[in-house]
């Protein structure tokens, strides 16, 4: 996920959170031991079977219409092992 590039009256508008502010703000609201991860991510591994993976809701981001969905890593899949 990174800056996006849009029109905004002929101006292109970078959006605040590339992927690194992101990152941060996925830390920022983990709690103690959890792992959150976003949608990107999420695409990555989801077909891999090797994390479980659950939904923890969606949250705002500064720059975006929609918000973002972000996923709790639960563990491992243990048949991978």
């Amino acid at each position: 996920m990174g800056a996006d590039n849009t029109e905004d009256k002929g101006q292109a508008c970078h959006l605040i959170y590339p992927a690194h502010f992101f990152g941060h703000l996925l830390t920022s609201t983990a709690k103690a031991g959890e792992i959150l991860i976003g949608p990107g991510a999420c695409n990555l591994i989801k077909d891999k079977n090797i994390l479980k993976v659950g939904e923890r809701g969606k949250m705002p981001v500064k720059g975006r219409k929609k918000e973002v969905g972000i996923f709790n890593v639960v563990g491992l899949d243990e048949a991978q092992y």
